[in-house]
């Protein structure tokens, strides 16, 4: 089959798609596609009108084809343009091939909705390098409209096949959860789509990291099993999963490409995967998805910090916020902290609560009505109550549960090119600021002294060396010495080629929302990035007064659904208005 390129002839029919038994295989310019039928030979008679010469004819057929309701692929003109598939790790003849179904469960009804739900598990190459290697499970879950009768049998091939609304969540280390966005879901159903979730590697139903043999492994497996779970694989797997359900779309002429939305990390997803895989996406939406392109580690976590000094100044002089709880934040956190200083320690699951991980807690102050929450914690009183309560009270970051979110947040996230390295990029710039230096105090004397500076600011979206001894999973795979051993190593995979980027964006439809006040995803470089894909992104940087914020997805998603129609977004137009 031709190697789609920007120079060369292509067959829009055939550029992304390639079953065990192709309908048709690419041809020249002049001649017409050579058919392969599965079954017996059979003879095929043309029908030639008298004004239109064979070739000609070929051509009418493809543009009716393309003016249909759901059209295979983008026109043919567009197919030129594009830069086509550019998986540097791959090389030029590596591909990826569709995922192996090892099950499928029959149809599920989704409780108090009208949908049904099909779950398959796939078998991929752990290293796609390696296609006949290793493999890794992956958990996959398609929701579609409820036409299956109760207690049926009936699999996802025995109904008529429909285009794909891909979510991709936040992360790195999180998993799909489906009943956290049936907003969302039933939009997608509701415009006749059908809305594919798969679970990122090393999360959810997916293969997760086998912890117990890791921790007695070698550094060597322990950081390749971390490496296989970076963007790379996962732009593959839902490229090998995006294969699997083409081959019976292709048939049924429906469209199969992807309409991916990123949420947050999601976002760094589905722009590689356009990037990578242009032919396969039909659109992107971003839900403060926007990543950095181009900015280095520590410059990002500068602006993330300003963004998270900006909650904590509303934190502690906003009295209107404090949810009923009088006393004022400065003498609530240096009480905490206190507390935990007085009961060093471990508590019987194993994780210790120091500073650092009780900074922390600030996390939440991304959130709507984040600086509330905090103030409301009870953790004053349970400072001296159960060492599990506190530490599972002030645990934002869950990073026993999310290991890959933990070792990998800085090199998945802001490390751009192969070979570079983030080594605590976020405590570099910590310890800059003088809000911070409570979080290594060894004494209440100490934090008296401190006190008297300026108030203790909290953490945001931050992974610290106390994080890496403070939680038992983390310590347990080696804490500090694995994560500096991890971040030595350096990016696996080049990623961003921003002129390519932006010249396969240009064929496909693009939106991107941002927060102003977003303390994950910094909206100045989310601004940046969005500069410098050109007029390819639909754009727009919302107005603090809307009241949206990072979790817009869940929080509102019809308000966020809106915006994106006023950018031009159609996907939802049967139910979004």
């Amino acid at each position: 089959m031709d190697t789609i390129c920007s120079k060369g002839r292509v067959d829009p029919f055939t550029a992304t798609w390639q079953p065990s038994i192709p309908l048709f295989t690419a041809c020249s310019a002049r001649g017409r596609p050579t058919y392969k039928y599965g079954g017996p030979v059979r003879q095929r008679h043309e029908k030639t009108r008298m004004d239109v010469n064979p070739s000609g004819q070929n051509e009418e057929r493809r543009s009716r084809r393309r003016k249909s309701h759901i059209s295979r692929s983008p026109e043919a003109n567009d197919f030129g343009k594009m830069s086509g598939i550019s998986d540097p790790y791959l090389g030029q003849n590596g591909k990826v091939g569709p995922a192996e179904l090892l099950e499928e469960k029959p149809v599920a009804e989704v409780p108090e909705e009208p949908l049904q739900k099909h779950e398959f598990t796939f078998r991929v190459p752990r290293d796609y390098k390696q296609p006949n290697g290793d493999r890794h499970i992956l958990h996959v879950v398609v929701i579609r409209e409820k036409k299956a009768a109760k207690g049926s049998k009936q699999r996802l091939s025995d109904f008529q096949p429909l285009p794909s609304f891909c979510y991709l969540c936040g992360g790195p280390g999180s998993p799909q959860e489906e009943d956290r966005h049936r907003v969302l879901t039933k939009h997608a159903v509701g415009n006749g789509f059908q809305m594919l979730l798969v679970d990122y590697r090393g999360t959810g139903g997916s293969e997760k990291l086998d912890l117990a043999r890791l921790a007695n492994g070698s550094d060597d497996e322990k950081m390749r099993a971390f490496q296989q779970a970076r963007p790379g694989n996962i732009v593959r797997d839902y490229e090998a999963v995006r294969l699997y359900l083409a081959q019976k779309a292709r048939k049924a002429n429906v469209d199969d490409r992807l309409i991916l939305m990123g949420q947050s990390y999601g976002g760094w997803i589905a722009l590689l995967y356009a990037q990578r895989y242009p032919r396969s996406l039909r659109g992107i939406m971003l839900t403060g998805g926007m990543p950095p392109i181009t900015a280095s580690p520590v410059k990002v976590y500068e602006k993330l910090f300003e963004s998270v000094a900006k909650d904590n100044e509303t934190f502690y002089n906003d009295a209107s916020i404090r949810s009923g709880n009088k006393e004022d934040p400065r003498t609530l956190v240096l009480r905490v902290a206190k507390a935990i200083l007085a009961r060093p320690g471990r508590n019987p699951r194993g994780n210790n609560l120091s500073l650092a991980t009780f900074a922390s807690l600030g996390r939440r102050l991304g959130q709507p009505g984040g600086a509330a929450q905090v103030s409301g914690t009870p953790s004053a009183a349970c400072a001296v109550d159960s060492k599990n309560t506190v530490f599972d009270i002030v645990d934002t970051h869950t990073f026993n549960k999310r290991i890959i979110y933990a070792f990998e947040h800085e090199t998945q996230c802001y490390v751009s090119k192969k070979g570079d390295r983030s080594l605590w990029s976020a405590k570099q710039v910590r310890d800059r600021s003088k809000h911070y230096k409570w979080v290594s105090a060894k004494s209440a004397a100490e934090l008296d002294e401190l006190a008297m500076e300026g108030e203790f600011f909290l953490l945001g979206e931050t992974f610290m060396p106390e994080h890496a001894e403070d939680y038992a999973d983390l310590r347990n795979l080696g804490g500090v010495a694995f994560a500096e051993k991890l971040a030595a190593r350096g990016q696996t995979e080049d990623m961003w080629d921003v002129p390519l980027l932006k010249a396969n964006l240009k064929h496909m439809d693009v939106f991107s929302v941002t927060f102003p006040t977003d303390m994950y995803v910094n909206a100045d470089l989310a601004e940046d990035a969005t500069k410098q894909l050109g007029n390819a992104v639909k754009s727009i940087t919302l107005h603090p007064s809307v009241g949206l914020r990072h979790n817009a997805i869940r929080a509102d998603p019809d308000k966020l659904l809106l915006i994106f129609k006023d950018l031009g977004c159609t996907y939802f137009s049967k139910t979004v208005r």
